[in-house]
């Protein structure tokens, strides 16, 4: 007899089917967690199975990043993946992270915290929702889990019990993964420093090494482009510098201009996924060079003391959007790059002080030598060479009593080598040395111990002053003109028969504005630190023009061309003098400006004529001087200068005649002097045209 099932044991076998399903098919994704660790790969092995589990149209899984307290997500976009962030408070997915609850939502456009701008930009319709945390086997929520529309109606308990089973498979499969991708993830970025930092470690020229940093951030973060801009704190600008044909060229923007300005000036990181769409961009370079700028990464970098000395700034990742581990990637290359200019800065300052002491070694005319503990000679600059007369060169790592003759020269030997044997220092004046060649010249010595950083003794410098006659005359001399002038003056034996005689000369004076007053009202100290910084400026440039310094009156200088040496150009040589002067007190108050200190004046005043000159003294105390009516006028055009605002440089006729040719000149009328009969007609050159002419070409 067939017995026919009721419809009780229809739905319990129904019921049997439907579990037995469910468990198989957690078993299946149990198994197909478990055997993954590629993060990236689980999150879709997730999203498919539960999409397939539910019977759904879609699923999202969203992990919880508490550090910068945002929920993402990896898309496929283009050929790569790209990471996406939001709040975690936002959204449906938000509430979910924050709350613990889930929620099954029947109709997505009734629930307020659905974000129907999403549908609208695609074009998809969402319907229902199931959205629920995934925790960690300690409790803690590690992700969301989001699936889309059901395909034949609402989600039930049923579903919620199903998908929270797939959340605890999911649990501990995401974490496993997420440990194993984070240590994938530090052993690659510290891979990739390692080979920033050798790469960089290996360069230490500035140019070379913004050029290589540049690289590498290119390469490591996958970008189309990098630049690099410092921090000059000095002028509150960023700097960078862009190839202009075969050379470098420095450009500078003001701190807080632009998207690098704006994180120089506030240190904050910006990931900017549109550029245009930010309005701290400027698109007018994208336009000037046919260049399209997507995304920006934009990272200041600090040094030891926290103090932002540069930013790095990515452009157009290759795939998707920069994300949180390219900041923190950009973060340590930053840190790296900060070191290695650090030491390129130090470095490069090691070679400008090294090439500036060798420089200020072979532009002395005193020789200086040094010797280690054996008395072997291991440098010397030029002068040795000239004053000791080794006419092939310094011997070096011979030892000093070999090089010198010593039983000719012993006494020069005796100072040396008592100075090296007692460690103290010994000077002797006027010895005799005879060197190889015959020659005969007396000198000054003095030999003082060589220490190292410990205060132990490992050789000895020799400071050795030629005090024949014709030193001692270069010396007098060059305290009124330039060196290379007074060699030349000495060589060509004029120096001996300077007098007192009538020729026609120009003279330059130049006085400070107002300085009895600003000398009252500061310290002394920085009196006389001001002055000499400016007197420094000024004589280099009347040096530059091979003019002679006459003296120091106060504030004032009087400086004078065509004596001792005379030139057909010296009208011209002193108005450049004076142009240069002017050029060289508007950057001298610029950088007064920036130190807090009040900016300072100055008039000049030129006159080309006859003039008394010659030498007053004797050979050990000489002074140059001009004296006569043209001396008179040059100081009376001068003090014409307070009345003209606009006229810093006054001049009379035979100065015009000079410069006309080459510079507009204003003809201001004739005025009366004081101490002169005759009136003189007055010139100048107009102040804006003073700083924007190079006086060097007017000579040309």
């Amino acid at each position: 007899m067939t017995t026919t099932p009721s419809l009780a044991d229809s739905q319990d076998l129904e019921g049997y089917r439907r579990a037995v399903q469910r468990l198989s098919t957690l078993l299946d994704l149990s198994r197909a967690l478990g055997s993954e660790l590629e993060l990236d790969r689980l999150l879709r092995t997730i999203m498919a199975r539960a999409t397939e589990v539910l019977n759904a149209d879609r699923s999202s899984l969203f992990l919880v990043d508490y550090a910068s307290d945002q929920l993402w997500s990896r898309v496929a976009q283009g050929e790569g993946i790209t990471e996406i962030r939001f709040p975690r408070a936002a959204g449906i997915a938000g509430h979910v992270a924050t709350t613990g609850e889930t929620l099954n939502i029947p109709d997505a456009y009734a629930d307020p915290r659905f974000n129907q701008e999403v549908d609208r930009q695609t074009g998809y319709r969402t319907r229902t929702i199931l959205c629920m945390p995934i925790r960690d086997v300690s409790g803690e929520i590690i992700a969301v889990i989001e699936v889309l529309n059901r395909q034949d109606g609402v989600f039930t308990p049923e579903d919620e019990a199903l998908l929270a089973a797939v959340g605890a498979q999911a649990g501990i499969a995401l974490a496993n993964a997420s440990l194993m991708e984070a240590r994938r993830k530090e052993a690659a970025k510290s891979n990739l420093l390692l080979e920033v930092m050798r790469a960089l470690a290996s360069e230490l020229g500035l140019d070379q090494l913004l050029a290589r940093i540049m690289a590498k951030t290119t390469e490591v973060l996958q970008a189309d482009r990098s630049s690099l801009f410092l921090v000059d704190h000095k002028t509150n600008e960023l700097w960078f510098k862009v190839a202009q044909g075969t050379e470098l060229r420095e450009v500078r923007i003001p701190v807080g201009v632009g998207i690098a300005g704006y994180a120089a000036a506030t240190g904050e990181i910006l990931n900017i996924p549109d550029a245009y769409a930010d309005p701290r961009f400027n698109p007018e370079v994208d336009r000037r060079t046919g260049y399209r700028t997507r995304t920006i990464l934009c990272v200041p970098f600090r040094d030891a003391t926290g103090t932002t000395v540069g930013v790095l700034q990515v452009l157009n990742k290759k795939h998707g959007l920069f994300t949180h581990d390219d900041e923190e990637l950009l973060l340590a290359i930053g840190a790296q790059a900060t070191i290695a200019l650090r030491n390129a800065s130090l470095f490069e300052e090691t070679v400008r002080i090294k090439n500036y002491r060798e420089s200020i070694l072979r532009s002395m005319a005193t020789g200086v030598a040094t010797l280690d503990m054996e008395a072997r000679i291991t440098t010397a600059n030029p002068a040795t060479e000239r004053i000791l007369r080794f006419t092939d060169g310094t011997p070096l790592g011979v030892r000093f009593d070999q090089a010198i003759s010593a039983e000719q020269n012993h006494e020069l030997w005796d100072v040396v080598q008592t100075a090296l044997e007692r460690g103290e220092s010994h000077r002797a004046e006027k010895l005799r040395y005879v060197a190889a060649s015959g020659d005969k010249v007396t000198m000054n010595l003095s030999a003082v111990p060589l220490l190292d950083h410990r205060a132990a003794q490992i050789g000895l410098v020799l400071v050795i002053e030629d005090v024949s006659r014709e030193q001692q005359l270069v010396g007098t001399l060059s305290r009124v003109l330039s060196r290379q002038v007074a060699e030349q003056l000495l060589a060509s034996g004029l120096v001996l028969s300077v007098g007192g005689e009538r020729k026609r000369v120009t003279v330059l004076i130049s006085d400070i504005r107002n300085f009895t007053v600003m000398a009252e009202s500061a310290d002394p100290e920085e009196v006389v630190a001001m002055l000499n910084d400016y007197f420094a400026r000024m004589i280099h440039i009347i040096f530059q023009y091979e003019g002679t310094l006459d003296k120091f009156m106060g504030d004032a200088v009087m400086a004078v061309f065509g004596t001792p040496v005379a030139h057909q150009d010296d009208a011209l040589r002193a108005a450049c003098t004076a142009i240069e002067m002017r050029q060289a007190l508007r950057q001298f108050n610029v950088e007064r400006r920036a130190q807090g200190k009040a900016a300072i004046e100055i008039g000049i005043g030129i006159c080309n004529g006859e003039a008394v000159s010659g030498a007053i003294g004797s050979e050990e105390r000489m002074e140059f001087t001009v004296i006569g009516d043209t001396v008179n006028t040059a100081v009376g055009l001068e003090a014409l200068t307070k009345g003209f605002p606009e006229h810093k440089i006054l001049f009379n006729e035979p100065v015009y005649e000079a410069l006309r040719e080459r510079l507009p000149c204003d003809f201001l009328g004739q005025v009366k002097i004081k101490g002169r009969l005759q009136a003189v007609k007055v010139y100048g050159v107009p102040e804006p045209l003073v700083h924007s002419v190079a006086a060097s070409t007017l000579r040309l």
